[in-house]
């Protein structure tokens, strides 16, 4: 009797266990679920639009921020802050497309807020992603956030787009763009003379040694904060790193050869002052020889009866 007793109680506990275990591996499937397949979304009407990045929408009757997840779109100027490169054209762009009473899916990733407290998600009308399509207008860039990775493809995808076709801030037509910028700063530093027939050295080394100082502190600029000072704060992304360093590469490549004319320059000027120090010293001893020549023959005159 007390065996079979033991016997139901040692079958009861396993069957507790095995359920115990299959509600954990449920729960845990759940979890795996909402975390990493399933993205909860949100119904909104767009408000307005408050840049290239973010805009302003009706949630149950409270007006809330929020940021177009993986999209990094020119900032407009505000405080010490320079006006960036598209600035104005982005955040039309966003307000063409988003414009007041519009209704959209807020479609969230792995986190719903970032630091500045926003929500951020990826914004859909109609199933359309709002930050794959002005990526791919060359108005914004691809930025990674954090664990925040579902969407980032997408959005990547919109600006190789942009770069492919040269589109937005790619377009090197586009005068605040940095392949425009860059081609200006090469121009110039490509247009620095060599020594020849009808240059005049020490103004050509001058202008030389300003040409190059300038493309040399552009060049300096491109990374980090020196981007945004350009405007270009939209290209300080992972993203466009390549991007950035080939247009860097090739302006360092026309500063190793400015630096080769410089050199020659600095040599022709060497040369050049040596020519004329060497004349100055002909011509003083010319004059000195003529003076004693004519010391002499007045002395002999002085001596003829």
């Amino acid at each position: 009797m007390e065996q079979s007793a033991r016997t139901r109680l040692t079958s009861l506990l396993y069957a507790v266990l095995l359920m115990a275990g299959t509600a954990m591996l449920v729960l845990g499937g759940l979890w795996i679920y909402n975390s990493y397949v399933r993205s909860d979304t949100q119904r909104a009407t767009v408000v307005g639009v408050q840049d290239g990045d973010t805009v302003i929408v009706d949630i149950d009757g409270k007006d809330t921020a929020v940021d177009l997840i993986n999209v990094n779109a020119p900032d407009i100027a505000t405080g010490d802050q320079p006006q960036q490169c598209l600035a104005n054209e982005s955040a039309q762009y966003l307000a063409k497309r988003l414009p007041s009473g519009t209704e959209v899916d807020l479609v969230f990733d792995h986190e719903r807020k970032n630091s500045a407290g926003h929500l951020q998600a990826l914004v859909q009308v109609d199933d359309v992603s709002i930050n794959q399509d002005i990526a791919k207008e060359g108005l914004a860039t691809a930025a990674g956030v954090k664990e925040n990775k579902r969407f980032y493809q997408k959005v990547l995808d919109g600006q190789n787009s942009a770069m492919k076709n040269k589109r937005g801030m790619f377009d090197p037509t586009v005068p605040c763009s940095l392949e425009a910028q860059a081609a200006e700063q090469k121009k110039q530093i490509d247009a620095v003379q060599q020594p020849g027939p009808g240059v005049d050295v020490p103004t050509a080394l001058e202008d030389a040694a300003a040409k190059r100082k300038s493309a040399a502190a552009f060049t300096e600029q491109l990374s980090g904060q020196g981007l945004q000072d350009l405007g270009l704060h939209a290209l300080s992304s992972t993203s466009t790193h390549d991007y950035v360093k080939a247009q860097r590469d090739a302006l360092k490549s026309s500063l190793r050869s400015a630096d080769v004319k410089i050199d020659r320059l600095k040599e022709a000027k060497e040369t050049e002052e040596k020519r004329r120090a060497a004349d100055k010293e002909n011509e003083k001893r010319r004059s000195e020889w003529e003076k004693a020549d004519q010391a002499s023959d007045g002395g002999g005159a002085d001596d003829q009866p």
